[in-house]
């Protein structure tokens, strides 16, 4: 399961996060997979305080975890596709966006781990 997590200073209302995770899904879809797109789970957290290159001011920190069914050839496709709708959606510019992709080849969901053998 592709995990999406979204940190900033910033504080959204619930609709604007949920076009904002609507937006995402699309630019994945439109990326890398329209299947995978639609099991992404995304966590916002809004309204934190982040000290960014020594100032507090706009910025955001994006952990992506594509799940192994995202080939590695897909990861500066979903950076350059994630970018600059986090721009648009959240008004903050690309320069105060760090995101980072972390890999994973197994998890736990519904009561059972699930491990992609040829991905470990």
């Amino acid at each position: 399961m592709p995990y999406c997590k979204i940190e900033m200073n910033k504080t959204l209302s619930v609709e604007q996060k949920t076009d904002l995770c609507e937006s995402l899904v699309e630019a994945f879809a439109k990326s890398s997979s329209k299947k995978v797109s639609h099991n992404i789970q995304f966590v916002i957290d809004d309204g934190l305080y982040i000290n960014f290159r020594g100032e507090v001011k706009d910025s955001a920190h994006i952990q992506f975890c594509p799940g192994p069914l995202t080939p590695y050839e897909d990861y500066e496709k979903i950076t350059l596709a994630f970018l600059p709708v986090l721009e648009e959606k959240i008004q903050i510019p690309q320069n105060a966006i760090y995101m980072n992709i972390t890999e994973f080849p197994n998890w736990g969901f519904d009561h059972q781990y699930i491990e992609i053998k040829e991905h470990a």
